[in-house]
């Protein structure tokens, strides 16, 4: 008998927390993408729902588009019978999505949203961004976070009826869509910011599939290695960086950076760097720091090259903390 129906994810416990906005990161090999697909396609057949489905860029979208959307359709087609769709029918054009022949949703790209201003999708009602945290080879451009919020406002601007789900496999705590919820993520489990009306769960693989994985060809390829965690138990890539709760007492103001990102303190107690927020910004105006000439102000000072060397210093002998993700990814940025 298979087993394949335990490696399929569950949306029924996030779906609980009545959140407009969930995320799914981890739990590779569980049916994530496949439960999306399921949740839109039922949403479309019982409720005439209708969905928007989207990839990080066009050429991701290219490989969904190849062969008439057959690729999206396969799994789908393992698990349904044809009196509930009629897999001859459903398919890809033009990037609609059509199910039994019928307008079902949109195929979109994340990276050209800009093709999409001026276009309706008043009839969307669930927002679906697969692979939302690219994988750090990925080379990506422009800001992703812009991407997303400018792709959402032109979906549902004003709206307060569609549901947005968000997938992930790849692990990253700095990722700048992830950094837009504000929370901070600290091991398996779910995650919640009702201002944000958002949830996360950071799930943990079956493990009924870890040990299918394990005992597969891959599986003994990977296991022993530096990359098992990360692949195979789907440990966050940054795991090891430490965030802080508080900075320790007695710690000396240092200075303060800016760039397109934010702004953020600096600090240092024993040779370690702290990364904080910048509550005030009227607060040491003589030692607030950018990194570009094209950016200088009358209180922002282009940072010396010796000062900015040894900033790369501490990061790159692992001497500085951070409060948060989203004041890590500032300052790396900064010291680029």
């Amino acid at each position: 008998m298979s087993t394949k129906k335990n490696f399929h994810y569950s949306y029924q416990k996030i779906d609980s927390y009545g959140c407009h906005v969930q995320a799914i990161v981890g739990a590779r090999g569980i049916g994530k993408t496949f439960g999306a697909k399921k949740k839109c396609c039922k949403a479309n057949k019982y409720f005439n729902k209708h969905f928007a489905w989207i990839r990080d860029t066009e050429s991701a979208c290219d490989k969904i588009r190849a062969n008439n959307g057959a690729d999206f359709f396969k799994d789908l087609a393992r698990h349904w019978r044809s009196d509930f769709f009629d897999l001859s029918k459903c398919y890809i054009k033009n990037d609609i999505i059509y199910l039994n022949g019928e307008y079902a949703g949109k195929l979109l790209a994340l990276s050209t949203y800009y093709n999409n201003k001026g276009d309706v999708f008043d009839d969307i009602d669930i927002v679906v961004l697969d692979e939302f945290i690219p994988e750090k080879i990925q080379v990506n451009r422009g800001s992703r976070a812009r991407q997303f919020l400018n792709t959402i406002e032109t979906i549902g601007r004003l709206r307060k009826d569609f549901k947005i789900i968000l997938l992930a496999n790849s692990l990253d705590l700095a990722d700048d869509i992830l950094d837009i919820f504000d929370i901070k993520i600290t091991g398996f489990g779910f995650y919640v910011n009702r201002e944000k009306d958002f949830v996360l769960h950071y799930a943990p693989n079956n493990p009924d599939y870890d040990a299918a994985h394990l005992d597969s060809i891959s599986g003994k390829l990977l296991k022993g290695t530096q990359f098992e965690e990360q692949i195979i138990q789907n440990k966050f890539d940054e795991d090891e960086i430490t965030f802080f709760d508080k900075r320790p007492p007695k710690c000396q103001f240092m200075c303060i950076l800016h760039n397109d990102y934010g702004c953020c303190r600096l600090y240092e107690r024993k040779g370690f760097i702290y990364v904080d927020h910048d509550a005030d910004p009227s607060w040491r105006k003589e030692f607030r720091y950018v990194n570009d000439i094209r950016d200088v102000a009358t209180y922002r000072k282009l940072m010396p090259k010796n000062q900015l060397e040894n900033l790369r210093a501490y990061f790159q002998h692992n001497r500085v903390e951070f409060k948060n993700a989203t004041l890590r990814k500032i300052f790396i940025e900064f010291i680029r």
